[in-house]
């Protein structure tokens, strides 16, 4: 179990994971006699949270394979308790992040987002727990989820029908509306692993005070020192307030500083918030892989910038949903069609490009 500093806690007890799309479950994937029982002796010591063989055990046809994690998630999705959950997802991860062939295999489309759903469903997006007196950290199917994402996004976008029913799942489902802000982000790391986004932090440093411009030149200066275009969605430029420069650690860890002034995506907001995808492993960690933070509810305060393609696309933090179809097509993901479609689906806000700047050749 590890600490871990986000907010969300879900307290210890029994939870029902469950969700109504399971009558519709698929097949189980075939596997041979030999590797049914291999796959189904590890399964049983992980009822008895016995993780050894898959700490342990070198690359294996069964353990590797699709048809295990397909049973594991089956198995290890339903009523338990969140250190158990903790666990059993923990270890799941960690043999994925070395051994990630099932990954690779779309059979597992399906059971990956009911995992999504019910732990989504069920804590409600929580990446901490409390038990006694001590916050851990709670390893879970966001994780998995934000992997198979990851690894999918060429064949996903490739292949309309797969790609129509992920977005559906994604932008169409019902949901409350944290989940579907989580979902916006889950569409955004699609694009960023299918078309990239930019290297560096969207922060510009300054050492001094300048005199910052408010409206469209505002953004436009920001984008122009980033070395990036910019496009800004469904903003009237002339309501936008000059950008504030702020003090922040840009040292990137929790446990050193390095105090400086920037202009980023805050400095249009009234309080600086986290909004934002942050990945992080804890040190000393082996396994390669990394939780995913996201906000914990939508926000109306400010601005919210996407990087992708030498152009920052520009919208507010409360449009976050309404977005998603415009950076899917700015994104050559679906086209002008397909986007309006999924916007009327979506019962989207249309936003309409009101500045547009093309990518400078260098940063100033």
């Amino acid at each position: 179990m590890r600490l871990n500093w986000m907010p969300a806690l879900v307290m210890l007890g029994l939870v029902a994971l469950g969700h109504a799309e399971e009558a519709a479950l698929p097949a189980l994937i075939a596997v041979d006699a030999q590797q049914t029982a291999r796959i189904d002796t590890v399964l049983q010591e992980m009822e008895r949270n016995h993780g050894g063989t898959l700490v342990c055990d070198p690359a294996d046809a069964a353990l590797d394979s699709a048809a295990f994690v397909q049973r594991y998630l089956r198995r290890f999705g339903g009523p338990q308790n969140l250190p158990d959950y903790d666990y059993r997802f923990e270890r799941l991860l960690s043999r994925l992040s070395q051994y990630p062939a099932p990954l690779a295999d779309p059979r597992l489309d399906h059971d990956i987002w009911q995992a999504y759903r019910t732990y989504e469903s069920v804590t409600h997006g929580a990446t901490s727990y409390r038990k006694g007196d001590t916050i851990h950290g709670l390893d879970n199917a966001r994780d998995l989820l934000w992997m198979y994402l990851t690894a999918q996004a060429g064949p996903i976008c490739a292949d309309p029908s797969r790609r129509a029913q992920w977005l559906d799942r994604l932008l169409v489902d019902p949901g409350t509306p944290a989940e579907r802000l989580a979902r916006s982000f889950a569409v955004l790391q699609l694009i960023a692993a299918v078309r990239g986004v930019h290297d560096h932090p969207l922060q510009v440093r300054l050492a001094n005070d300048v005199a910052l411009d408010a409206g469209s030149a505002g953004l436009r200066w920001f984008a122009e020192r980033l070395g990036l275009g910019c496009i800004v969605w469904g903003i009237n430029p002339a309501t936008l307030p000059r950008p504030r420069i702020d003090a922040v650690n840009v040292s990137g860890r929790m446990t050193s500083f390095d105090m400086a002034n920037v202009v980023d995506q805050e400095s249009w907001s009234q309080d600086r918030h986290f909004f934002t995808t942050v990945f992080s492993q804890p040190v000393g960690q082996r396994a390669r892989y990394m939780s995913v933070h996201l906000p914990e509810a939508p926000s109306d305060d400010g601005l919210f910038c996407f990087a992708s393609q030498g152009v920052v696309n520009i919208w507010r933090k409360r449009h976050m949903v309404d977005a998603m179809p415009q950076m899917l097509e700015a994104a050559a993901i679906i086209d002008t069609a397909s986007r309006y479609a999924l916007a009327q689906r979506m019962g989207a806000t249309e936003l309409a490009p009101t500045v547009v700047r093309e990518r400078a050749n260098t940063a100033k």
